[in-house]
C-alpha cells in the first residue's frame, strides 16, 4: 500500500504530496503529474503540477488554489465563462478516467468573473484498477446544452495528442487508455443525446462494465 502525505510547502506556495515508496503505479504522483501534462495547451482548468523528489521521495507539487469564495449559484451555472469551465472539466473527467472528482476537487473562485478550478488528480488514468469513476457535480450539468467550441478539446487531432502524451510519460496501459480515449470522443461527438447528464452517466456505465475490472 503506497503511503501518501500532503503537506503545504509555505503559505502562498504549491502543496507538496508525498508518496513515500516512489512508486509510478496508478494512485501516485505521476498520475497527477500527468494529468497537467494533458492540459498542454491549457485547455481545461488546471494549476501547474510538477514532480518533486525530496530526500528520496517522490511526489507531486501543485500551485496552491485558495478556498472556494464563491457559491454555485443558478445565476453562476449560467454564466459563459463558468459553464465552459464546467463542461471542459467534464470532458477532462470522462476523457482520462477521474475516480475521486467529489465537491472539494474543484473550486468556483470570484476573479472579476467566476472560474472553476479543478485540482486533485492523482485518481486519474487509472483504467481497469477496479475502482469506478466518481464525478459528484453532474446535477450542476442538468439542462445544460453542450456547446460547440468544447469540441476541439476530443477532436481526432486533440485524441492523438493525449494517446502521444500517455505513451511518452509512461504510464501504465497507455493503448488501452487510448482505445478507452476513442471511445469517450466518439461518445460525445454523438448528437442524440438529450443532456449532458445522462451522457456522462452512460460513459461511466459503459466504463463499469467493461473498462473498470479489465
Amino acid at each position: 500500500q503506497e503511503e501518501k502525505q500532503a503537506f503545504g510547502m509555505h503559505d502562498e506556495g504549491p502543496g507538496y504530496k508525498q508518496y513515500s515508496s516512489g512508486n509510478p503505479e496508478a494512485g501516485s504522483a505521476y498520475a497527477e503529474h500527468a494529468a497537467y501534462c494533458l492540459n498542454d495547451s491549457k485547455q481545461f482548468s488546471i494549476p501547474f503540477t510538477c514532480l518533486v523528489e525530496i530526500n528520496g521521495d517522490m511526489g507531486s507539487a501543485q500551485l496552491f488554489v485558495h478556498g472556494q469564495d464563491a457559491q454555485i449559484t443558478d445565476q453562476v451555472l449560467q454564466e459563459g465563462t463558468f459553464s465552459k469551465d464546467l463542461q471542459a472539466m467534464l470532458i477532462f473527467d470522462l476523457l482520462f478516467i477521474n475516480c475521486d472528482r467529489h465537491e472539494a476537487n474543484f473550486l468556483a473562485k470570484q476573479l472579476g468573473i467566476h472560474r472553476l478550478f479543478a485540482i486533485d488528480h492523482d485518481a486519474c488514468l487509472q483504467i481497469g484498477s477496479g475502482l469506478p469513476m466518481k464525478l459528484q457535480y453532474l446535477q450542476l450539468l442538468s439542462g445544460s446544452d453542450f456547446m460547440e467550441d468544447l469540441k476541439p478539446l476530443f477532436s481526432s487531432e486533440a485524441i492523438a495528442k493525449y494517446k502521444k502524451i500517455v505513451v511518452e510519460l509512461g504510464i501504465s496501459r497507455a493503448e488501452d487508455l487510448g482505445a478507452w480515449f476513442d471511445y469517450v470522443a466518439a461518445e460525445l461527438e454523438n448528437p442524440d443525446r438529450k443532456t449532458l447528464e445522462q451522457l456522462a452517466k452512460d460513459i461511466m456505465e459503459e466504463y463499469e462494465n467493461n473498462y473498470q475490472y479489465s
